[in-house]
């Protein structure tokens, strides 16, 4: 069995929609590029006419377009592990309007009113009434009189609550972008193997010398 037989399963079939076809595209890459040393070697060797030494540099020497391949789409995968981190990130961001003179001063005294509460997280972990959240989420938890930590979980609990669909969404990009360089790690691995190189040096300055497609 292949190795790409093997890890083929990783990709969710429920994954497999319109909007993902470019992250499968990506999966099923990777199946191939770990299943080219061994064939392309089989191959270079198969007429004996090459001493282990020549098969070697003639693997390095054509696999070097695989590898660029590789290269290639592992930025791919790192540009949407940052795209997903970001689109997480900018959840917690409140978006207000700065020119609602009336808007700030309501929030002010929200926070104020926060600030001023024994029970104010009570009403920050509303699942329907985001008001309180959101007033103090826009500045410094010091102006409602929260901790660090007490701002970090109203944000956590704003975002779960207001956001559920987008969380869920962000869940399963990461856990593809996290499949994606998984499968392509062990892509890595199997070119690298078959390199007939043996110096962590050697190795690392091969594989740096050839540049993404």
């Amino acid at each position: 069995m292949k190795k790409s037989d093997q890890l083929r399963g990783r990709w969710n079939a429920n994954w497999t929609r319109t909007e993902n076809h470019n992250l499968e595209t990506t999966f099923l890459a990777a199946l191939h590029y770990m299943d080219v040393p061994a064939s392309l070697r089989a191959e270079i060797a198969k007429p004996g006419n090459l001493t282990a030494k020549g098969v070697d540099e003639k693997y390095r020497k054509d696999i070097a377009k695989t590898v660029g391949q590789l290269k290639r789409d592992e930025r791919s995968v790192e540009i949407n592990r940052f795209r997903v981190a970001e689109r997480k990130s900018n959840l917690s961001k409140v978006k207000v309007d700065k020119a609602d003179v009336a808007g700030a001063l309501r929030r002010q005294e929200l926070r104020q009113h926060v600030k001023s509460s024994s029970t104010k997280m009570e009403f920050l972990f509303d699942a329907k009434n985001f008001e309180f959240a959101e007033a103090v989420l826009e500045t410094h938890p010091a102006l409602s009189g929260l901790s660090a930590e007490q701002f970090t979980d109203v944000q956590n609990a704003y975002i779960q609550n207001r956001y559920p669909s987008e969380l869920a969404e962000l869940a399963e990009l990461e856990e593809i972008v996290a499949t994606l360089a998984a499968v392509q790690s062990v892509a890595r691995e199997a070119i690298l193997k078959d390199s007939g190189l043996t110096g962590r040096g050697d190795i690392a300055k091969w594989w740096d010398e050839i540049p993404a497609a």
